[in-house]
């Protein structure tokens, strides 16, 4: 099977580490991502940010978590993280967000911490794997890459919809 990311496709030792290593982290993650969601939200919390997400927008975990089982989804099927379109679930808590007033700071550090509790799940799953260290090596490069990538997409993507939807609410009757 063809993989969409090249990192993955073009190098064979890349394509059997992937398989054996990097696909069962990506279900685990998968089925742990409202965990996940919590520790993203509990880290958020540890540095005074509770504040913003609680009052308002109860869907918040949920679509973190969301977020978090798209990920692992680009992983376990090899896809190209940076062509990955954001849920809908995050983009109407962004909606929200904005509505709300959350500064676009805010909601970039979300994704910035969110990618520090994925790695460091990431990297604990990867070193407790039974890898060669050559292997072990190109796991973690691997899932290196997926994350950054994909958190470099998410950022990118999140700028253009909270520009274009802040533009859209500050021009609605709602805003007045």
């Amino acid at each position: 099977m063809s993989r969409a990311w090249e990192r993955v496709r073009d190098e064979p030792t890349a394509e059997r580490v992937w398989s054996a290593a990097l696909r069962p982290v990506a279900h685990e993650m998968a089925s742990r991502s409202a965990e996940l969601a919590e520790r993203v939200v509990a880290r958020l919390a540890a540095e005074g940010h509770e504040r913003a997400e609680s009052q308002y927008i109860a869907g918040f975990p949920d679509s973190i978590s969301d977020v978090i089982r798209q990920f692992a989804e680009s992983i376990d099927d090899g896809s190209d993280p940076r062509g990955v379109e954001t849920p809908e679930s995050a983009v109407a808590v962004g909606r929200a967000r904005i509505q709300h007033g959350v500064p676009l700071a805010y909601i970039m550090r979300t994704f910035r911490l969110s990618q520090d509790v994925l790695w460091a799940w990431l990297f604990q799953r990867i070193t407790d794997a039974e890898l060669g260290a050559a292997d072990q090596a190109v796991a973690v490069e691997l899932a290196t890459g997926w994350l950054f990538a994909y958190i470099d997409n998410a950022l990118v993507r999140g700028e253009q919809i909270y520009e274009r939807e802040r533009e859209a609410w500050l021009r609605s009757a709602a805003a007045t």
